[in-house]
């Protein structure tokens, strides 16, 4: 049963056309760890053949809105924001965790979004107000954050070391979407990443949102909203549910 609209079915059709190439090449690439170079080179064929399938995909979706890549970019209206391969280092190391994304940005909102890892097919999509989900067989599985509130039984995806003696574990798998979409599923109870683009959180913050989470920047001054122009400008971001959230937030 399908509980989205036209549109983001459309955006679901565009990320998994654009990332069939992907599934062909990261299988070869598989067969090829023992190669002594060239695997950089392999990849960087495989995004830019990647990107070119979105570009001319949705340009016949919407061929008013354009692609953007910068933040310093973002018009007032409508555009795309797209990663090709959000997990590059593990695509080229054969590690099935990778995405292709694909958002609908409007300045400091984001519409609706995709997160599709074509290794495992696994595909989450999200709507402004109409929920997150993540695609399955028969009825779609909706998502929602993890209810954990006690910090030391946390499961946190995040790099900062600062934060070990306070939750329960850490883990940083490579992919910031990808992450996102656990955090989303209640997988991950929290994350904190720094320098992030704003390809890699575009599509996981709506994920977040909609699965009753929050996302805050550790440079915004007040943690009582969610500050998207502040997410935006730094590339640092906290998600996770409201509790664990602000706790992270005080933390960093």
């Amino acid at each position: 049963m399908s509980y989205y609209s036209r549109s983001l079915e459309l955006l679901n059709t565009i990320a998994k056309r654009a990332a069939l190439g992907l599934v062909r090449d990261f299988a070869e690439l598989t067969q090829l760890q023992s190669a002594p170079k060239g695997h950089e080179e392999f990849t960087q064929a495989a995004i830019d053949r990647t990107i070119m399938v979105l570009r001319t995909e949705l340009g016949k979706f919407h061929a008013d809105y354009p692609i953007v890549d910068k933040v310093e970019d973002l018009p007032i209206a409508e555009c795309f924001v797209v990663n090709p391969l959000d997990g590059k280092m593990n695509f080229m190391r054969g590690i099935p965790y990778f995405a292709t994304t694909v958002a609908i940005v409007k300045r400091d909102q984001v519409l609706a979004s995709v997160i599709y890892n074509p290794a495992t097919g696994d595909t989450y999509l999200a709507e402004k107000g109409g929920g997150a989900f993540k695609e399955a067989a028969r009825n779609n599985l909706r998502l929602r954050v993890s209810s954990r509130v006690d910090l030391p039984r946390t499961l946190i995806a995040t790099e900062e070391e600062k934060l070990r003696e306070h939750v329960g574990g850490m883990r940083n798998f490579g992919s910031v979407s990808l992450d996102l979409a656990a955090v989303a599923s209640g997988q991950f109870d929290g994350l904190v990443r720094n320098g992030n683009s704003l390809s890699e959180m575009a599509a996981g913050i709506l994920l977040v949102n909609e699965s009753g989470g929050r996302n805050l920047s550790p440079q915004q001054s007040d943690e009582r909203r969610e500050d998207i122009k502040a997410i935006w400008q730094s590339g640092n971001l906290i998600s996770g549910n409201p509790a664990i959230c602000k706790k992270l937030f005080d933390l960093v």
